[in-house]
């Protein structure tokens, strides 16, 4: 039964992810949480942040539980070693991490000791790597899904400090896990008419430049 329900999760996600496009998820909890923040799927963090894994729909299949973690943005996410993990398959709901950039580890609250270790700086990522279906990973950048948006960051209505980040699967409802994470700040994706207006003016100064050099 189990090998039944996870091959058709598989096959499902597959025809999904190959005809989807990339569109905002929609708040699955409107009463509690803001809308998903538009950004680029990449945040700048604090110094020190705080993760509570709330949700792995996996594990209430008794399925193998799928890992969450973080990757800095421009790493090659081919390569393993660019992803940290934060909570691992064997996590379950409530437990908590602390991530610190100073020292580079990855703190498992509940077992008192180092998930991961990392070196980097700068904005991060999240992935979501679905151990139940062979080690398949989706990412909070749509352009590392094909363009696929699976990923929605929500801040909290009582405490916007506060992200709901959600892994999202062939609907609204279907949530594929549900991590809260403390001490994001969203890195904003350039809309593509101010885009094209940088554009424009950059074309502007170098000819301005030009005349004035002649």
């Amino acid at each position: 039964m189990k090998n039944l329900l996870s091959t058709s999760i598989l096959v499902l996600f597959t025809c999904v992810t190959f005809n989807a496009s990339a569109t905002p998820l929609t708040n699955p909890k409107p009463t509690d949480l803001l809308e998903d923040l538009d950004g680029s799927g990449y945040f700048t963090p604090a110094v020190g942040i705080l993760a509570i894994e709330v949700l792995d729909i996996f594990e209430s299949f008794a399925l193998p539980g799928s890992s969450f973690g973080f990757f800095f943005e421009g790493a090659d996410v081919n390569n393993s070693a660019n992803l940290f993990t934060i909570f691992s398959s064997t996590d379950v709901s409530n437990d908590q991490a602390v991530i610190d950039f100073t020292t580079g580890f990855v703190f498992d609250i509940e077992e008192a000791t180092i998930e991961s270790s990392f070196t980097g700086s700068g904005n991060i990522g999240f992935f979501l790597t679905l151990n139940a279906l062979g080690g398949f990973n989706l990412f909070s950048d749509s352009s590392l899904n094909s363009g696929v948006d699976w990923f929605g960051a929500f801040p909290f209505i009582a405490a916007p400090e506060n992200l709901a980040l959600f892994f999202q699967g062939a609907t609204p409802t279907d949530l594929l896990s549900l991590h809260v994470v403390s001490g994001l700040t969203s890195v904003p994706v350039p809309e593509p008419a101010s885009a094209f207006l940088l554009l424009l003016g950059l074309i502007g100064f170098a000819r301005t430049r030009k005349t004035v050099s002649a």
